[in-house]
C-alpha cells in the first residue's frame, strides 16, 4: 500500500511496532461508512460504523483540527481509531493532529533521553545511578556496529581484535585502581599508636587510667573510715564522772 497523506505522516512520525497497528486501524477507516448528522458552527458531528457493525459518533472542528469521539480508543492505546481518522481523512486533513500524537510511541522518543544524558553536569558521574544511560547507551552503540559487521569476515575480526584490547586495558586499569585503594586504605588503617605516658625522674611510667584513679580515691577513702573508728580518736560527748 503506498504511504500517502495521514499514513505517510504516521510513518515517519510512529515506531514501526506502532505503525503497524496504525496502519490496520487506517485500512479499517478506508472500508468504514460515514454519516453526516447534523453541522453547527463549523463542527460536524458524523456517525462512523465499520462493517455494518455498530457505530460511533464523531465531532469535528474544522478551524481546530480537533476531534471528539465515543469509542475513547486514544484514551486506552495512545493512538487515534479507525472512526478519527475516517473523519480526519474525509476533510482531507493530511497529518495527525499534534495532540494526537504521543511522545513514548515517536521515534525521538529515545533520543531526546540520549539528548538530555549528552547535557548533564559536571561530577554527575559521582552518583551510582548515573551509570544507567551510560550503559543503555554504549549497548546501543555496540549492538548497532554489530548489526552492521555482522555479514562481512574482516570487519567482524577487527571488532573481536578491539574487543580483547579495550578488555584488557579495561581490567588493567580497574586492578591498579583497586590495588592503589587498598594499600590506603590498610596504611590508614593498621596504624597502632603508644599509649600517652606521664614524664617522670627515672623510668617512664604509664599515664594512669581513669578506673586507676577511682579505685586509688576509694582505697584513700576506706582507710580513712577505718582509722577514724579506732578506739581513743573521738572525744565522747557524754560525762562519765
Amino acid at each position: 500500500m503506498q504511504l500517502t497523506g495521514i499514513l505517510k505522516h504516521a510513518s515517519g512520525a510512529y515506531t514501526l511496532t506502532l505503525f503497524e497497528n496504525f496502519e490496520i486501524e487506517f485500512m479499517k477507516c478506508v472500508f468504514s461508512q460515514s454519516t453526516v448528522v447534523h453541522f453547527v458552527d463549523n463542527i460536524t458531528t458524523y456517525d462512523i460504523a465499520y462493517d455494518n457493525g455498530r457505530g460511533h459518533r464523531v465531532l469535528f472542528d474544522a478551524t481546530k483540527k480537533l476531534v471528539s469521539y465515543t469509542c475513547k480508543k486514544f484514551e486506552e492505546c495512545g493512538f487515534l481509531c479507525h472512526h478519527c481518522l475516517r473523519v480526519l481523512n474525509i476533510n482531507n486533513v493530511c497529518e495527525i493532529p499534534q495532540q494526537y500524537i504521543l511522545k513514548r510511541w515517536t521515534k525521538i522518543a529515545k533520543s531526546e533521553i540520549w539528548d538530555k544524558f549528552n547535557t548533564r553536569i559536571e561530577g554527575i558521574y559521582d552518583n551510582p545511578s548515573s551509570s544507567v544511560p551510560w550503559r543503555h547507551d554504549m549497548a546501543r552503540k555496540y549492538y548497532n556496529i554489530l548489526l552492521e559487521c555482522q555479514d562481512d569476515e574482516e570487519a567482524r575480526k577487527i571488532l573481536e581484535d578491539g574487543y580483547n584490547r579495550d578488555v584488557v586495558a579495561a581490567k588493567k586499569l580497574k586492578n591498579s585502581s583497586n590495588t592503589l585503594a587498598d594499600g590506603e586504605h590498610s596504611s590508614s588503617s593498621n596504624v597502632v599508636l603508644d599509649p600517652a605516658r606521664s614524664v617522670t625522674k627515672g623510668r617512664r611510667q604509664r599515664i594512669k587510667g581513669h578506673l586507676q584513679k577511682n579505685t586509688k580515691k576509694r582505697s584513700i577513702s576506706a582507710s580513712k573510715s577505718v582509722s577514724s573508728n579506732e578506739f581513743g580518736t573521738k572525744t565522747p560527748n557524754v560525762r562519765l564522772f
